[in-house]
């Protein structure tokens, strides 16, 4: 069940991101990053009247929700800032590590078991994104520090994840990821702000999309094996290309193939490895 969880939270990610590419014509990136929190932050509200305060934000581990929140917030800033000193295929190929971070944190800090038939799939994944998207590093080594920290940043909120998985229920973890990304985006964006009357249509799919993605993303890694999972993240970039053919007529060439065949193929390798599960109260972080 987690992995369709993960497969559909991929997908929603793709769309959520095609809207985003279509709406960077009027609003610039740090725009668009405020306004896939404060939509579903506009909920909230409604939230606390229904359910009260305990329901909505009672969180057992008040540090690692605000943790999250910020790890969440800055790997999409980081990449953000990546864009504008690198190009794109070079900033997302080195963003996508963050799957190969996530399996060596939980085998350091959760202490899962990660068969050696489960590495070779990481490999094999990471391998096929750079097919898809292959680095020049025109940038230099420095522009090099943005995406790879955004992949970082997304890894420890992976573990994170994890790990309130055992002690809040998914729709608070949620809340919270909203609550501090508005928060932290509303004070970045103070000199540049977006007025209620300009979200329409496309604003709303873009931001319902990205929250149906993150609450997926919450449920599929709060009751699955993170190392085991992990991977799965690459089909994203598969789910990305056919965004784009449907969107914008862009029309995958030989590398998308190439590279979805060993994404494919990495990540069958990576659920061939039993189901092993770490307590959550395991290793350090946090």
């Amino acid at each position: 069940m987690n992995i369709i969880l993960l497969v559909i939270a991929s997908l929603c990610f793709a769309l959520s991101d095609a809207y985003a590419k279509q709406l960077g014509q009027h609003y610039d990136a740090l725009q668009l990053v405020w306004m896939r929190y404060a939509i579903p932050f506009l909920i909230l509200p409604c939230l606390l009247l229904r359910s009260g305060f305990k329901k909505s934000f009672g969180s057992s581990n008040y540090r690692m929700q605000i943790m999250r929140g910020f790890a969440i917030l800055a790997s999409a800033i980081l990449f953000i800032m990546s864009l504008k000193r690198m190009n794109i295929g070079d900033a997302t190929a080195i963003a996508f590590l963050s799957p190969v971070l996530i399996v060596i944190l939980a085998f350091v800090f959760y202490r899962e078991k990660v068969t050696w038939l489960a590495w070779i799939g990481v490999v094999i994944s990471f391998g096929g994104a750079l097919v898809i998207s292959p680095p020049s590093f025109a940038g230099g080594n420095i522009a090099m520090l943005f995406p790879a920290s955004s992949a970082l940043c997304w890894a420890l909120a992976v573990l994170f994840t994890r790990r309130l998985g055992g002690v809040d229920s998914s729709t608070i973890t949620l809340n919270w990821t909203f609550l501090i990304g508005f928060i932290i985006s509303t004070a970045i964006l103070i000199g540049n702000p977006i007025t209620i009357s300009k979200i329409g249509a496309q604003e709303i799919l873009m931001g319902g999309l990205s929250t149906i993605g993150q609450f997926l993303i919450i449920l599929s890694y709060s009751i699955g094996n993170v190392s085991r999972l992990a991977p799965l993240s690459y089909i994203q970039m598969f789910w990305s290309v056919v965004a784009a053919w449907i969107f914008f007529t862009e029309m995958p060439d030989k590398s998308f193939w190439i590279g979805s065949a060993f994404i494919l193929a990495g990540s069958y390798l990576c659920l061939r490895q039993p189901k092993n599960i770490a307590p959550a109260h395991q290793g350090n972080v946090g």
